[in-house]
C-alpha cells in the first residue's frame, strides 16, 4: 500500500499541489528531530513566527530562550491548526444555510 503524502495541517493532497512536502520541525531543528509534514502554505504560516527569533537566538540557548522558542513553535502551529478549523467550521455552516434554504423551497412547492 502506498502512503499518500498528505499536509498535516490542512490535509491538502492533490498531486498538482503536494509536489514537495516539507518536513516542519515543530520544536526546532537545534531541539528535536521531531518533524510533521507539511504542505508549503502551512509550512511557512507556521515558521512564520519562529523565525522572529533570529538563528543566532534560536543557537544560543539558556533555558528562557529555549522556552519561549518552544512556546512560539508550539502556538504558531496551534494557531496555524486553529485557522484551518474555523474555514471548515465556515464551510460546514455555508452548507448548512444552502440545505435549509433548498428543504425550505421544497416545503413551500
Amino acid at each position: 500500500m502506498e502512503d499518500k503524502l498528505q499536509c498535516a495541517i490542512c490535509g491538502e493532497d492533490h498531486p498538482a499541489v503536494i509536489r514537495k512536502i516539507e518536513k516542519h520541525h515543530v520544536f526546532g531543528k537545534v531541539n528535536s528531530n521531531y518533524t510533521i509534514a507539511l504542505c508549503n502554505n502551512c509550512h511557512n504560516k507556521t515558521t512564520y513566527d519562529q523565525n522572529k527569533l533570529s538563528p543566532k537566538e534560536r543557537s544560543n540557548f539558556n533555558d528562557t530562550k529555549k522556552l519561549k522558542f518552544l512556546l512560539i513553535s508550539i502556538g504558531s502551529l496551534l494557531k496555524t491548526i486553529g485557522d484551518e478549523l474555523l474555514k471548515l467550521e465556515r464551510l460546514l455552516n455555508e452548507k448548512h444555510t444552502i440545505e435549509g434554504l433548498c428543504s425550505d423551497k421544497e416545503k413551500t412547492e
